[in-house]
Parts: structure tokens; sequence; C-alpha cells
């Protein structure tokens, strides 16, 4: 299997498939890719013998409006385009419920308004959020905090038969650290999201998450 490679990397080998994925979380601002594409690093899928890469947009409202122009902009060198986003941002407005079903139209809106080929666009909406597949593998969260918490024991993790269905994952996740480090030692979504990315073994427990496995199939020809 090829390696899946971030967009810091400045060799291109023009074998490869290039595939790009559009995402709207403000605050994956990492060199080299964010969570998603550290769990296919961590597990190198070489399968796939592609070229990842991440255009990301500031926020959700931004993606919505956005995506059409700039996935016709990728498709010019780029053989397809992933299009990931959370049902429930952290920004979203009180009393207003998201609609996954709402989301698609309105993206497929700004796709069709660039006369982009659909064919190529594939779209995988987490339910609620990123940390949702965090949440999945407790082994990934022990081995993150343990050495955060040295030379004291890390707990017992919750484990989750069905991340998807975990409601307020990120609300979950700082639970746990404020139970395991303190009050004062809270989940920062831009630091250690990443940090709990390159933790996961393997994809044994994240293939619970049926988004997850969409993003894998979608992404890199994975069924699991």
């Amino acid at each position: 299997m090829e390696k899946v490679k971030g967009i810091n990397q400045s060799s291109m080998n023009p074998k490869h498939k290039q595939y790009r994925s559009i995402q709207g979380r403000s605050h994956l601002r990492h060199k080299g890719g964010g969570p998603h594409e550290s769990i296919f690093e961590q597990n190198r899928c070489r399968s796939a013998n592609l070229e990842f890469h991440w255009h990301r947009l500031d926020n959700k409202k931004k993606l919505v409006e956005d995506c059409g122009p700039v996935a016709k902009a990728l498709l010019i060198e780029c053989k397809k385009v992933i299009i990931v986003w959370d049902l429930y941002p952290a920004w979203r407005e009180k009393g207003i419920k998201p609609c996954r079903h709402e989301d698609r139209l309105a993206i497929f809106q700004s796709l069709q308004a660039e006369n982009v080929e659909l064919n190529k666009v594939f779209l995988v909406c987490i339910q609620e959020e990123l940390e949702a597949w965090l949440l999945a593998d407790y082994r990934a969260v022990t081995a993150m905090l343990k050495p955060l918490k040295h030379p004291h024991v890390v707990g017992r993790i919750l484990r989750f038969t069905n991340p998807d269905s975990i409601r307020n994952p990120k609300v979950r996740l700082n639970k746990i650290f404020t139970q395991e480090l303190g009050l004062r030692r809270r989940y920062v979504d831009y630091q250690h999201a990443i940090m709990l990315a390159r933790e996961i073994p393997n994809f044994n427990k994240i293939r619970r998450s049926d988004s997850f496995k969409r993003f894998a199939l979608k992404v890199a020809g994975l069924e699991l």
C-alpha cells in the first residue's frame, strides 16, 4: 500500500492518483494534515496509491457556500474530491437543529452552480462531530493521556460499540480529560484531536463508525 501523504510534502509523484478533501473545521490547521488524514497515515494505507491533501475552509457556512468553486479548481489536477463536515459544528445556533439532508442539498447546489462533475465529488458527514471518531478507540485515548498523567495510571476509558451514536462527543472528551487530568486540563480540539488521531493503532475499533467506513471507502477504496 502507498502511504497517504500530507499537503505539506513538496515532492509529488505524477504516477500517484491525487485526491483532495474539502473540510469545514476552522480549528484543524495542522501542518501535515488534520486528524482525518493522520488516522490514515498512522495506519499506512499504502494500497490506496494516492496523494492525500486537505483544503480547509473556515467553517460550515463557508464550506456550504464555497465548496463549488473550490471543488471545481481542485478537480483540474485531482481525480476526485471528498467533502467532509460535522453535522453539529461547535458554533451551531441555539435552538436550530442541523439537518444532514439540508446540508447535502446546499452543498450540491453550490457544486451545480459551478458545473462541477458530481460523479467526482463524494460527501462524508460526521455524526455528530469528529470527536466521535476519536472516542471510537479507547486505546488511543488511553495512550494519549498516559504521558500527560504520568506517573499516575489512566483510569478505564469508556468503550463505545456505536461511535456515531455518541451525543456531544466533544463534551464527552472534555469530561474524560478533566476526570483524568484535573479540572484545569481540558480537551482543546485544535491541539489534542491530532494527537489522539495519531494514537489510533489500527481500524479495528474505529470501523464501528459508519461515517468513518464511508470516509475510508470514498478516500482510499477500503472496505472496513
